[in-house]
């Protein structure tokens, strides 16, 4: 029996226009550069990266995204009800079996109920909390980038309770990089999302940062190193004790 729940909502033009904000000032700051920050925030924002740049004070910053974003959402308001309702159903009838069966791949049970929450608003790239199962997604996405998106984003999530349970987390603090949890969380996406028990349900391939595509590791691709060690597991507690070690050892944040 499923011990939780997936809710679509609408994201709080204030808190979607901080994320986006948030990205742009560590886009400009050059403090991630693992993800093309930028790129998308102008995919989302047209004309923002000729608005802003690296003298432009963070406050005004976020005062032109929140008028933009308030904006585009008031238009729009009666098509992201509409998405909602379409994206609730698409939860309840696919999405929550996949989820299921990825607490499964994680040997992972839930003692008390549980809730994913999914906010839709104007988003490139997806944020997440691993700490409050929330991600937050753009409202104009296909059904594939809907399904795909909050698989990856929940898969986070599970995964981070698993460690929890294993390891124990006293930081209260989102993985972000350059931490090795959160190279992990990354990594680990392609070998579970891949798994054949998902794969079965939702047939949409996933494919980790094109940045680390780009990393070796003893000639070998860094992607399919983390994929031959989720093979050769002898249980999903021995892949990712093996994998975060793997990580820890190679120092990713070096390549970046």
């Amino acid at each position: 029996m499923k011990n939780f729940k997936i809710e679509i909502k609408v994201s709080p033009c204030k808190v979607n226009a901080r994320s986006v904000a948030d990205n742009l000032i560590t886009a400009l700051n050059k403090s991630n550069p693992a993800v093309p920050l930028m790129e998308r925030t102008e995919k989302i924002l047209p004309g923002i990266c000729e608005t802003v740049n690296e003298k432009t004070d963070p406050n005004e910053i976020y005062l032109i995204v929140e008028k933009m974003i308030s904006d585009r959402l008031k238009k729009d308001e009666t098509h992201i009800s509409e998405k909602i309702k379409h994206f609730n159903a698409l939860a309840r009838n696919i999405l929550s079996e996949a989820v299921e069966e990825i607490t499964e791949i994680f040997s992972l049970k839930y003692k008390q109920p549980v809730e994913f929450r999914c906010f839709l608003g104007i988003y490139n790239p997806f944020p997440r909390s691993v700490l409050t199962k929330e991600y937050f997604l753009h409202y104009d996405i296909s059904d594939e980038v809907f399904l795909r998106a909050s698989l990856h984003e929940i898969n986070h999530m599970i995964f981070f309770d698993k460690w929890k349970n294993m390891f124990g987390y006293e930081t209260h603090k989102e993985p972000d990089f350059p931490d090795i949890l959160w190279f992990l969380e990354e990594l680990i996406i392609e070998p579970t999302l891949n798994d054949s028990r998902i794969q079965n349900i939702v047939p949409i391939k996933h494919n980790a940062y094109d940045s680390f595509k780009k990393i070796s590791i003893d000639g070998i691709p860094l992607t399919s190193y983390v994929q031959n060690l989720y093979d050769c597991r002898e249980n999903i507690e021995d892949f990712i004790d093996t994998a975060y070690c793997f990580i820890r050892e190679n120092d990713l944040g070096g390549y970046f």
